[in-house]
């Protein structure tokens, strides 16, 4: 997959700069363990893998936004399988 992205962007090298992002904690924290460590570690195992790559951590995150019980969450995009929030906001 990195490799594919690195080759669809002009000017992009095998050392251009990857990162991806850990999944929200709200999600994490809820689904059975064996799915989110199977992702997490994915996620992880990217950075020991391939060069120039890095993941933005999201472990500080709070889990919902504050003063609410809401996701802290793309409330739009959410799991294909059981609709839960996984992705942060842009914001």
């Amino acid at each position: 997959m990195v490799s594919h992205l690195r080759s669809e962007f002009d000017g992009a090298s095998a050392s251009t700069p990857f990162v991806n992002g850990g999944l929200l904690p709200y999600w994490v924290h809820r689904v059975a363990s064996s799915r989110a460590k199977g992702v997490t570690s994915a996620i992880e195992a990217l950075n020991t893998s391939r060069a120039y790559t890095g993941t933005a951590e999201t472990a500080g995150f709070s889990e919902s936004v504050p003063g609410t019980d809401t996701p802290n969450g793309d409330l739009v995009h959410c799991s294909g399988t059981d609709h839960s929030v996984i992705h942060f906001t842009a914001t």
